[in-house]
């Protein structure tokens, strides 16, 4: 398999073969450069992307900047890429989601910015990518999030949220996400979730909340109206009091209720 990337400023774009030891320089034309469709520069080192780095890059679609110790995205780093659906940032050293980074990427479904040290991100920073589908914030140093930081972005399916260091969520945070499938919030620092904070999540199916510092949870109330809900996972909350109408009645989880992980340490209480 072929992996190419381009080199900035200049005309050359080096290929590296898994097939061999070797790599080479070809020079190819400008024209050609600018109809990539898939960039991976992964484990090149660029600790910052400059403003309009990728500006005549008109047809990219995949641009993947795995482990390239990154830690400044430069506002409009990312004009130009109309046609981009898959960003990838996993594993650098970014710590802040600002505002302006990722606008005009009108067309992106899948958003990773897993493994980084991010601990603040901007209330605006999605309200461009209307389209989003995916986006995986796990593995970060994030406490607090902003209530509208998801706000319109009504195509979301899946949020990863795990290994962050989350306590509480703003009531209105998951607000509008009538098409999320999945949220992940395992191995966070959660000890109580509002019971209104689901509300509007007709279509969830899988919930993870592992190894959190939940302390009570009364499911027929913070469950409610969540009729598609299949699996939750509550393990390892330590110190859990879950309080079930009716442990028989899987209706309080919406009533399709498959799996539910109330393993090591929840304590089970029951209210007829």
């Amino acid at each position: 398999m072929v992996k190419a990337w381009y080199l900035f400023n200049s005309i050359k774009t080096e290929f590296a073969s898994n097939d061999q030891s070797i790599k080479f320089i070809i020079e190819i034309n400008t024209e050609n450069v600018f109809k990539l469709e898939k960039i991976d520069l992964s484990n090149e080192k660029f600790e910052k992307i400059t403003t309009n780095c990728f500006k005549d890059f008109k047809q990219l679609r995949i641009l993947s900047m795995e482990n390239m110790d990154l830690n400044e995205i430069e506002t409009d780093a990312f004009n130009g890429l109309n046609e981009l659906t898959e960003l990838n940032l996993y594993d650098n050293k970014l710590t802040k989601l600002s505002g302006n980074m990722l606008k005009g990427l009108k067309q992106l479904y899948f958003l990773d910015v897993v493994k980084n040290q991010l601990n603040d991100i901007d209330s605006n920073t999605f309200q461009h990518l209307s389209k989003l589908i995916d986006i995986n914030l796990s593995n970060n140093r994030l406490i607090h999030l902003n209530a509208k930081l998801f706000k319109d972005l009504k195509f979301l399916s899946r949020i990863s949220l795990g290994h962050n260091l989350i306590e509480q969520f703003d009531s209105n945070l998951f607000a509008g996400l009538s098409n999320l499938m999945i949220l992940d919030l395992v191995n966070n620092r959660l000890h109580t979730i509002q019971k209104d904070l689901f509300k509007d999540l007709k279509n969830l199916t899988e919930l993870n909340l592992k190894n959190n510092r939940l302390i009570q949870l009364d499911a027929k109330r913070v469950f409610k109206g969540l009729n598609n809900l299949y699996s939750v996972d509550l393990s390892n909350n330590r110190k859990l009091k879950f309080t079930s109408r009716n442990n028989r009645n899987s209706k309080q989880f919406g009533g399709r209720m498959d799996r539910l992980f109330l393993n090591n340490n929840v304590i089970l209480t029951s209210m007829f």
